[in-house]
């Protein structure tokens, strides 16, 4: 090996070693912000009167992931409103991005609301947290497999996988907050508990939905959290949804609101297909009256097209349910104390 060479190779392992320490030196820093972030939200979060329980392991993971867990972690919210907690949370992210961190819970999950006990489960389920280097939220995903919930010793609802995605949107012109959220959301196989007997069966192939959320949600107990956001203006735009259910196959878009009893309100435009078993389906199982069904069938199919397609819109208002000019049948109101 010739001078220059010897020169050349030792300048490069030089270069290497600096290098290698200040990357230590910075993941040493970025280990500390992590630290103090979690810290300084828990502070934050026990301020506006959050409980938050948990020990956390000191932050490891070098040299490419900042990561940390929590044993045994639960956060309940002001007054008791909703609970959730964890056998363990996984939490990481990269020193190069730390901004977007991944979240792991690990076992039996148990989330309570208004009182009520539910216990999830799931297989592979992951989170992510996006922020703007502010600290300010730009967006959340989460993915999951073989999800199971119910209250404690009910049957389960069942979903096979799951991901949704949450964007924050862009400030209204003239405010400092953002009043919306866009958001998608996708859904296989899910399996309805036999208790609830659906007229279309128990299978859910699919369902999914991408669209806009609007209006502030406060946390309080659900209704007065949906009261709010309703008198605040509050609306979810679904630009695109779609849903397989038995026999019903359904796509379109939809307005979605809460009327002065904290109703639904939906207007869609709406393509259907399979009106004609799921008609015969709802009229078994007592949904429509078997005198008035076979009629109402006959006049929708007589205005689908050539591929059996039914182009119609779809409201739901006053507790009725609506296809086209035909009032299809009573909707049962939902009882938000119960949840």
């Amino acid at each position: 090996m010739t001078r220059t060479a010897r020169r050349s190779l030792v300048a490069l392992v030089s270069l290497l070693a600096l290098l290698a320490i200040a990357y230590s030196i910075y993941w040493v820093f970025a280990a500390r912000w992590f630290e103090r972030s979690i810290a300084d939200w828990i502070q934050q979060r026990r301020a506006e009167g959050y409980r938050i329980e948990g020990a956390i392991a000191p932050i490891g993971g070098f040299p490419f992931r900042l990561a940390t867990a929590a044993a045994k972690p639960l956060i309940e919210a002001p007054g008791g409103v909703w609970r959730w907690q964890s056998e363990r949370v996984e939490a990481h992210s990269r020193p190069w991005a730390p901004f977007d961190v991944q979240i792991r819970p690990l076992g039996a999950q148990e989330a309570a609301l208004d009182g009520k006990v539910y216990a999830l489960t799931a297989k592979d389920a992951e989170i992510g947290l996006d922020f703007s280097l502010g600290g300010r939220f730009e967006g959340a995903w989460l993915e999951a497999e073989d999800v199971t919930g119910a209250e404690k010793d009910a049957e389960p609802a069942r979903i096979g996988r799951v991901a949704i995605e949450i964007d924050r949107a862009e400030p209204a012109a003239d405010t400092v907050e953002p009043i919306a959220f866009g958001f998608r959301i996708e859904t296989t196989d899910l399996a309805l508990p036999a208790a609830l007997n659906p007229a279309l069966g128990r299978e859910i192939a699919a369902a999914a939905a991408i669209g806009r959320f609007a209006g502030p949600i406060v946390p309080a107990a659900l209704p007065d959290a949906l009261r709010g956001w309703r008198d605040a203006g509050g609306a979810v735009e679904l630009d695109r949804f779609t849903l397989a259910w038995g026999p019903l196959s359904i796509s379109g878009n939809a307005t979605v609101a809460l009327d002065d009893r904290l109703q639904p309100l939906i207007a869609a435009s709406t393509e259907i297909a399979g009106i004609g078993e799921t008609f015969d389906a709802l009229t078994a199982a007592g949904a429509i009256d078997s005198q008035h069904g076979p009629l109402g069938k006959q006049l929708l199919l007589g205005m689908a097209g050539a591929d059996g397609k039914l182009a119609l819109p779809i409201t739901l208002q006053d507790g009725f349910l609506f296809v086209g000019p035909l009032k299809l049948l009573p909707v049962v109101p939902i009882d938000w104390e119960r949840f």
